[in-house]
């Protein structure tokens, strides 16, 4: 899946082959995914404060409830 991420400093984040997104309830406010990266093509883990997100947009994957991400 591809995730496009828009933070609220207007920046955005794109990343390609995500998987295991995630909120991540080990701590507070956090979603996690693994993703390629597009430079080395090593697989990688990546941790974002929900606080700093303005939205997110991606590729429909079959199964993957979006409202996961935002529930208390």
């Amino acid at each position: 899946m591809e995730l496009i991420i828009f933070l609220k400093n207007g920046n955005t984040l794109k990343f390609k082959d995500v998987t295991e997104l995630k909120r991540d309830y080990n701590y507070i406010n956090i979603i996690s995914f693994d993703y390629v990266s597009v430079s080395n093509h090593k697989k990688k883990n990546a941790m974002l404060f929900l606080n700093h997100i303005a939205g997110l947009s991606f590729s429909e994957k079959e199964g993957f409830d979006v409202n996961s991400l935002l529930k208390a």
